[in-house]
């Protein structure tokens, strides 16, 4: 996995930071058998973010762990959507899904509050091959493609989204301030 975005503090803040996180690996078996998002949605509430920020971390989530998925255990190529269209490509998703036999998601949760500023880093790692990140092609707003919005959504939500060098990495770093809202409470249970 890889290492997480360093949540830098002053001295004076270092005493009234808190940092939460959470982990989840999804096996392939797993995979086979759950709808991952539906999956991604029910444990997400562990941490009681507020609402209008709770659906935009649960967007990131799902969208970095499909992507894991469908590009890194799969090995589907976005540019297959519009090549033989939507129907097509759901179609091969579905035969490669439930081909796969070997492989796994790893997703990480870590939260970080400092007086008003508020973090949360997700990162997903996949057993994948990954791909050449500079390659990386983001679908600007006018772009008809159907591949690529994904990671423009992710831009569009997040202060950062990085990948490391062999592409089976991804981190995003969603941000928001808010003076009146203090660290989540977590809850263990599942």
């Amino acid at each position: 996995m890889a290492p997480d975005y360093p949540f830098v503090a002053t001295d004076n803040a270092a005493a009234e930071s808190r940092v939460t996180h959470y982990t989840r690996v999804f096996v392939s078996e797993q995979l086979r058998a759950i709808q991952l998002r539906h999956a991604i949605r029910r444990w997400l509430p562990l941490f009681s973010f507020p609402a209008q920020h709770h659906a935009n971390i649960s967007l990131v989530a799902i969208e970095l762990c499909s992507n894991a998925l469908e590009h890194g255990l799969l090995g589907l190529d976005s540019t297959l959507k519009d090549q033989v269209g939507w129907d097509a490509y759901a179609a091969l998703y579905e035969r490669r899904l439930q081909q796969l036999r070997d492989g796994h998601i790893v997703i990480r949760i870590a939260y970080h509050a400092q007086k008003t500023k508020h973090q949360v880093a997700c990162t997903v790692a996949d057993t994948g091959k990954g791909f050449d990140t500079t390659q990386l092609n983001v679908q600007t707003s006018s772009d008809q493609r159907l591949g690529g919005r994904g990671i423009a959504l992710l831009h569009g939500l997040c202060s950062r989204v990085d990948f490391n060098a062999s592409g089976n990495i991804a981190t995003a770093l969603y941000e928001w301030e808010d003076e009146n809202y203090f660290a989540p409470a977590f809850r263990s249970e599942l």
